[in-house]
């Protein structure tokens, strides 16, 4: 007699599961087309605003030491002090140079009526150059002082600082040395002082993705992508 067999297993099958009423009810997509340009991608969902009264937090900034206040409180009364000083001296290097050659033309007219031999036309070319540079020393003087003390005075610093950086270059000839050095020095100084930067247009912020520019939006307080539709 044969021992019973067992009963053959039956293969086991992953339960099916049951597919959304919406899902089983939604047809399929039509093939496309050959030749048809391919649909376009859906839009980007936008990013949802913040709640309403909440506001960025600010970034921690560096507190300034008092003596760097100090110093930078006091760096545009020391400007225009140096400006008044370097005034001065232009008109002082004027009358030096008119008087210069005023004393040549003596010496010149003296030898002339005595009969003693001089080179006239080198004389009268060294006496032609000291009076023009005292000519234009005292206009220095002028343009330092409308230009430079006055813009001072009505808040233009930016202009003020550029006009001293003008006047420093002939400053060094017809303010014999001292004039381009106290324009030169305290020009350097003001390029780096909030009265000068803060008439400088600030640079516009681009996105970090795209590269292109971003416009700031007063009612969120950030600044807004228009080519990713994105606030940064």
């Amino acid at each position: 007699m044969q021992p019973p067999q067992p009963p053959a297993s039956q293969p086991q099958t992953a339960p099916v599961m049951a597919r959304p009423v919406a899902e089983a009810a939604a047809p399929p997509p039509p093939p496309p087309q050959p030749g048809a340009p391919a649909p376009p991608p859906p839009p980007m969902a936008a990013p949802l605003p913040p709640p309403p009264g909440t506001l960025p937090v600010p970034r921690p900034t560096t507190p300034i030491p008092p003596s760097t206040v100090a110093s930078l409180d006091a760096l545009p009364k020391t400007a225009m002090k140096k400006v008044r000083l370097a005034m001065i001296w232009f008109i002082v290097s004027g009358i030096i140079y008119i008087v210069g050659g005023s004393i040549l033309y003596a010496v010149l007219a003296d030898a002339q009526s005595k009969g003693i031999p001089v080179d006239a036309t080198a004389m009268w070319s060294f006496i032609g150059i000291l009076w023009v540079f005292g000519v234009l020393a005292i206009l220095l003087a002028i343009v330092a002082q409308v230009r430079v003390l006055g813009l001072m005075n009505a808040d233009k610093w930016d202009t003020a600082v550029d006009t001293m950086m003008f006047l420093a270059i002939p400053g060094f000839v017809f303010g014999l040395g001292l004039s381009g050095i106290w324009l030169y020095s305290y020009n350097k100084k003001m390029r780096k002082h909030p009265f000068y930067l803060r008439a400088l247009p600030p640079p516009t912020p681009v996105c970090e993705r795209c590269r292109m520019p971003v416009q700031w939006m007063p009612a969120m307080k950030k600044w807004y992508c228009p080519n990713c539709k994105i606030y940064l």
